[in-house]
């Protein structure tokens, strides 16, 4: 089994739905959008410290290459009821996964 083999069999658990992977919708700008599997990590959410509110969240999102060929900044991706934009993009581990840095606007939740 070659190095190549291992990571497509790793790939398959990293994205599986049943694994790490959940359900979104991936639409590219000005593009179709389409249903994929992807892995979503929470990041924090971004304050306005004169407000003390929560303005923006941010989070990660970890695709495949041949789900997305080319995913670009401001593309949006609906996770549940929750639309994201795409602000930053790496290509991950053997040309084979995107990792997209992503934010919603938030209303604002004033804290105490």
């Amino acid at each position: 089994m070659s190095l190549q083999d291992v990571i497509e069999s790793d790939l398959k658990i990293f994205f599986s739905t049943e694994e790490f992977a959940q359900k979104l919708t991936y639409a590219p700008k000005g593009g179709a959008s389409i249903d994929i599997d992807a892995v979503f990590r929470p990041g924090k959410d971004i304050d306005d410290s004169k407000w003390q509110a929560a303005v923006q969240a941010s989070g990660q999102l970890w695709i495949k290459a041949s789900d997305v060929a080319a995913p670009g900044y401001g593309d949006t991706v609906t996770i549940g009821s929750d639309t994201w934009t795409v602000v930053n993009i790496d290509r991950g581990a053997q040309d084979s996964i995107w990792r997209l840095d992503i934010r919603r606007d938030l209303r604002p939740t004033f804290r105490k």
